[in-house]
């Protein structure tokens, strides 16, 4: 991967996905499964472990 995505990188990434889900009103069980695949793709796209 060409970019170092740190675990505050995700971390700052989810922060900006969740209000842009909130931001949606979806039905729960919908919001639920959307969000679960936001955090399991921030997490698979981790690649460093620091931003040193």
């Amino acid at each position: 991967m060409p970019f170092r995505v740190t675990p505050e990188a995700k971390d700052r990434w989810l922060h900006h996905m969740r209000t842009a889900v909130d931001s949606l009103d979806l039905p729960p069980l919908y919001e639920g499964t959307l969000w679960d695949y936001m955090e399991r793709a921030a997490l698979s796209m981790v690649n460093s472990a620091s931003g040193a």
